[in-house]
């Protein structure tokens, strides 16, 4: 084969390093590892990554679901060359990481475009909850609100100019209510509220008024 492709936990990927004798190029499918996870003296020739920036649901999907999706890649150059004709075959899109070394903080902050937005939205549901509705109830609600806000978000050039509520509009009276209400209600979830407002008015800040 003219190239290996290892979509394996992170935890495995050096186990297999050794197992890829004579092949021409392996990449690695991590997020978090750079490339030299797989370097082996007895491995492949060239190693590289090739990191899909989708989330994807616990059942089979087609290649449909990689469309226009951009690949992280990063590693040596032969195996970088192989990983863009291999993304640019699935109609997706290559994007070179310029500084590996930095691939935890790439890596992170696609972790937090996906796994945070997850863990924001079942908070969210669960105060909806409170306030008196079902699980479903509140998804319906919720989810136009979510899918709107994302919508906004791609025609912004920075994310937070599309900021809506209490906040944008500097109604603070209304931010404090929330975190009595919250405190009152759901208490452990009261100290992730107010770190969301402080993160939330540290990017304000410059803004103006």
């Amino acid at each position: 084969v003219d190239v290996v492709w290892v979509t394996v936990p992170d935890r495995y990927i050096q186990t297999i390093a050794p197992m890829l004798r004579d092949v021409p190029v392996a990449l690695h499918a991590s997020g978090a590892l750079q490339g030299d996870a797989l370097r082996h003296p007895n491995g492949a020739r060239h190693v590289g990554s090739a990191h899909p920036i989708q989330s994807f649901p616990p059942y089979a999907v087609g290649v449909e679901h990689l469309y226009d999706v951009r690949f992280g890649l990063e590693g040596d150059t032969r195996a970088v060359e192989m990983a863009s004709e291999l993304v640019d075959a699935m109609g997706a899109i290559p994007l070179q990481l310029r500084h590996p070394e930095h691939k935890a903080l790439y890596h992170a902050a696609c972790c937090i475009a996906s796994n945070t937005l997850v863990a924001l939205m079942e908070r969210a549901v669960r105060l909806f909850q409170v306030s008196g509705a079902t699980q479903q109830e509140a998804l319906q609600a919720l989810l136009p609100l979510v899918l709107g806000t994302i919508e906004n978000i791609s025609q912004s050039a920075r994310p937070i100019d599309v900021l809506t509520g209490p906040l944008a509009r500097r109604d603070i009276e209304v931010v404090r209510a929330h975190l009595d209400a919250i405190q009152a209600m759901l208490p452990n979830e009261a100290s992730s509220y107010q770190a969301t407002v402080e993160y939330i008015q540290s990017v304000l800040e410059p803004r103006e008024v």
